[in-house]
């Protein structure tokens, strides 16, 4: 869900090259870039150009794997946009009001035992942290999954310890800011 550009579409099917994968895209241009990437890629995804809440939320479906990069400020894209800080972010509550809704949605589809994986490219808690406690209450049947070696970034966990909640320590990590929680539903 929130699939453009198509480079984590295209991790999905390289990983998982038996799959049915759909990739959702609400923006126009930006679902055309994301079939442009995946087909030069030779990726076989359906893309559908829907806004992914009311999608998954209208859909019968369920799914085993759900990768939710939801749109955010952006507050970890410091090394690209040296600006950010001095910028007006009057945008973080209604982009938590979205987070919300798209977890939701995107909880409800999954199936038992499948895997939601949310990230967004974000040091605040507001998005993403605090999204992981909300969801705990609010979604009892979903559980954290530990799916990350916490020696990629984690502040303050030995080396041999696999975390459901990746926030890279920004002073050893290297690449941009983001974090991102897995759950699994009983």
């Amino acid at each position: 869900a929130c699939a453009a550009p198509g480079g984590k579409t295209t991790t999905l099917a390289l990983r998982h090259p038996d799959a049915v994968l759909r990739a959702l895209e609400v923006h126009p241009k930006r679902a055309a870039r994301l079939r442009q990437t995946l087909e030069q890629r030779g990726v076989e995804a359906q893309v559908i150009q829907v806004d992914a809440a009311e999608w998954l939320e209208q859909t019968e479906d369920a799914f085993d794997l759900i990768l939710l990069d939801a749109p955010c400020t952006g507050s970890g894209t410091l090394q690209k946009h040296p600006e950010w800080p001095w910028l007006a972010h009057d945008e973080l509550e209604r982009l938590s009001s979205l987070q919300h809704r798209l977890l939701l949605a995107a909880a409800e589809r999954l199936a038992p035992g499948g895997l939601l994986i949310y990230a967004v490219c974000s040091w605040l808690p507001e998005e993403g942290a605090d999204h992981r406690d909300w969801l705990a209450q609010a979604r009892p049947d979903l559980r954290p999954a530990a799916v990350w070696p916490a020696a990629r970034g984690v502040a303050g966990e030995g080396d041999d310890f696999i975390t459901a909640f990746f926030r890279p320590h920004p002073l050893r990590w290297e690449g941009e800011g983001f974090q991102a929680f897995a759950l699994t539903r009983a």
